[in-house]
């Protein structure tokens, strides 16, 4: 797949005397909605575009903004019409491909021997203006903060310069097994909210921002997944990898990379305020994510929530409940009718820091525990303590 606005520029170069026999379409796919974007979707329009055209002398190029320019040359245009049409059923879901009269807002087509220079100029324009970052492709407009435009790109700067791997932290994922011994089968990978804090905190008193901070922590999980592949390399087959990301850091090119490079199935961790804003958004990126053999775990649920989620439609592969004494008391009857629901081989209870409930969830049938209990058990190689309870 050809990403180059510098190569798009040569071309034209290399075409320019023969230009009149030429035609370009310009597709605004950067101007589809966000889960339209992601790069698995983007390579199959690109190939769908590529096959369309065989037989016909053409080239296809994927921009760095995610629009694509197609070039093709004595194409009439009862094909053009066609292959056009086909990509528009591809994105038959998105607004931007509704018709409207005297708009031409999903392409434009440009006839090389009287519009060569418009296209060329534009295209240059473009690269010559492209920074290497574009959060429109992975944000949704109406959930994006409104800053002023030197802030944010102040803020910008600072994060793109920032050092995350001193902000990525890991922690088992347990199993007890009949023996009553801790079995590590899980590692989880996810950032330090105190050190992404430090970072936006020392620029602009904005933390407080929940949906700027959410908005930011995309570029650090973007950052943090070139990192995953590095430190994952020397991990055991065996244990499983789980990367706690952005619902918008799904859909993005470092995601894509790294799902490529690391060449293992892994557990995606989502947080459950995500799935609750844009659970269309969450559908998309859980069938991308599976269609790509990798699984789901909804993060972050507790007591008072777990009847709102009891009737999701959103099919996760686990469910990471936070370890409360409320769990026991006065939401068990929430939490017994979620695990008849899900079944308790897709629990993981986090954050424990109590062996007695986590006995009381063994009890239950839970098998897989996280927190910082639990690790520092596993780190000593003792076995689970049956009747121990902090209090």
């Amino acid at each position: 797949m050809i990403i180059s606005d510098a190569q798009v520029l040569q071309f034209m170069n290399d075409i320019k005397q023969t230009a009149p026999s030429w035609i370009a379409i310009y597709f605004n796919l950067s101007e589809l909605k966000a889960h339209n974007q992601t790069p698995f979707i983007l390579e199959n329009a690109h190939l769908f575009l590529q096959k369309s055209l065989q037989g016909h002398t053409n080239k296809v190029f994927l921009l760095s903004n995610n629009d694509i320019v197609v070039f093709a040359q004595n194409i009439g245009l009862i094909k053009l019409e066609k292959f056009v049409e086909g990509l528009m059923q591809y994105f038959s879901n998105d607004p931007l491909t509704v018709k409207q009269l005297g708009k031409e807002n999903f392409y434009r087509v440009y006839h090389l021997g009287q519009s060569f220079e418009v296209l060329f100029e534009a295209v240059q324009s473009f690269a010559s203006n492209d920074t290497g970052v574009d959060y429109s492709k992975h944000i949704p407009l109406e959930s994006a903060p409104i800053l002023p435009f030197e802030l944010m790109v102040k803020l910008q700067n600072t994060l793109r310069q920032a050092d995350v791997s001193n902000f990525i932290r890991r922690q088992s994922i347990c199993w007890v097994n009949d023996q009553n011994k801790l079995e590590r089968v899980g590692m989880e990978f996810y950032l330090s909210m105190e050190g992404i804090e430090e970072v936006i905190s020392a620029n602009a008193k904005l933390i407080a921002d929940f949906a700027l901070f959410k908005y930011l922590s995309v570029l650090f999980d973007k950052k943090m997944l070139i990192n995953i592949v590095k430190i994952t390399q020397g991990l055991d087959p065996k244990i499983q990898i789980h990367i706690n990301v952005n619902l918008r850091s799904i859909v993005s090119k470092e995601f894509y990379e790294c799902h490529k490079a690391i060449k293992r199935n892994v557990v995606v961790e989502l947080d459950r305020t995500d799935i609750v804003w844009d659970t269309p958004g969450c559908k998309f990126a859980i069938d991308f994510l599976k269609s790509h053999r990798h699984q789901v775990c909804m993060d972050l649920l507790n007591g008072p929530n777990l009847k709102l989620f009891l009737h999701s439609d959103v099919p996760c592969d686990f469910y990471k409940i936070i370890c409360q004494e409320e769990l026991f008391g006065i939401y068990q009857e929430d939490f017994e009718a979620f695990l008849r629901k899900v079944g308790p081989d897709k629990i993981i209870l986090s954050r424990c820091d109590d062996m007695g409930l986590v006995n009381k969830a063994k009890n239950l049938g839970i098998r897989r525990f996280q927190g910082f209990l639990i690790e520092d058990v596993l780190r000593k190689g003792q076995k689970e303590p049956s009747t121990a309870s902090k209090a």
